[in-house]
């Protein structure tokens, strides 16, 4: 099975059971607080030129957890420069994405967003 830990800096309720909503800390907090008891993190849409999602994959690096996120390329609308600039670039997940051109999550016109992988290399065996 699958056991899932939602955050975020600035949690929405809007339609949202009960008890659903998102946990209010940001990625680094999150990661301090639960990084002990996870086999991977994964984040969607990283703000634009926010240099934190290369922060976390260097943590999610050292504590040895796969890391996987939906985004665009470098120079795209989301995230930083520095997550594709560091050591353990950003790859696309999985050999069956490459030979669908890379799509793997919905496109809209003009919109490059794909799941990437980062972190130690090993991990992506893990990934299946």
């Amino acid at each position: 099975g699958l056991a899932w830990r939602t955050t975020d800096a600035a949690p929405s309720r809007v339609g949202l059971p009960a008890g659903l909503e998102p946990e209010a800390c940001d990625a680094a907090a999150a990661l301090a607080r639960h990084g002990g008891g996870v086999d991977a993190v994964f984040w969607a849409w990283w703000p634009r030129g926010d240099e934190g999602d290369a922060a976390i994959a260097e943590e999610c690096a050292r504590l040895g957890l796969p890391a996987l996120f939906v985004g665009e390329p470098k120079g795209g609308c989301t995230g930083s420069d520095a997550v594709w600039e560091r050591a353990g670039a950003p790859r696309p997940l999985s050999s069956e994405a490459e030979g669908l051109g890379g799509v793997d999550v919905p496109r809209w016109p003009g919109v490059r967003d794909r799941t990437w992988h980062v972190g130690r290399r090993g991990a992506r065996a893990a990934l299946g």
